[in-house]
């Protein structure tokens, strides 16, 4: 996508989510946070803000893929939309980056394979990100092992808080 249209993708999907939440009648407001790479980071703040994340993040994942949806419609290239909302993905990318380093530490220690909870992709890829920069591989095939070490599995057992 030349820049005008990804500046012009960039300013519609504010507007969209903008919208989106004057139609909820939501105290809160959009802003653009960053853009990379294709993608666009929209950041929600304000009293009703968290009213956005629900349940494990659910409700800003399907607002997230409907304001990518509205976006993208019509367009021949597609521009990634994230949109985290009180800082939600923020605070969730710490507290998977902490628990990347706990299961390395116990893949480490028991030279077992560590099992956590079912994880969307993008927690699958902060959690694999952070165990190969321990050194530890990561497979989202439970029962694969690499040669540099133990694999991450992704049955449903170890919980993640």
């Amino acid at each position: 996508m030349p820049d005008t249209d990804l500046e012009i993708a960039s300013a519609q999907a504010l507007d969209h989510l903008r919208t989106l939440l004057t139609l909820g009648e939501l105290t809160a407001e959009a802003a653009p946070e960053s853009f990379e790479r294709e993608t666009l980071t929209l950041a929600v703040t304000g009293p009703d803000a968290s009213l956005l994340v629900g349940a494990h993040g659910q409700t800003l994942d399907a607002l997230q893929y409907l304001v990518m949806l509205m976006t993208n419609k019509g367009q021949g290239n597609r521009l990634r939309v994230t949109i985290d909302a009180d800082s939600y993905r923020a605070r969730r990318a710490r507290k998977l980056a902490e628990f990347a380093n706990e299961l390395a530490a116990e893949v480490g220690k028991t030279g077992q394979e560590a099992i956590t909870d079912a994880l969307s992709p993008m927690e699958r890829r902060l959690i694999h990100t952070g165990m190969s920069r321990t050194g530890t591989s990561s497979s989202p095939h439970a029962n694969r092992r690499s040669s540099d070490g133990p694999a991450l599995g992704h049955r449903h057992s170890k919980a993640l808080a």
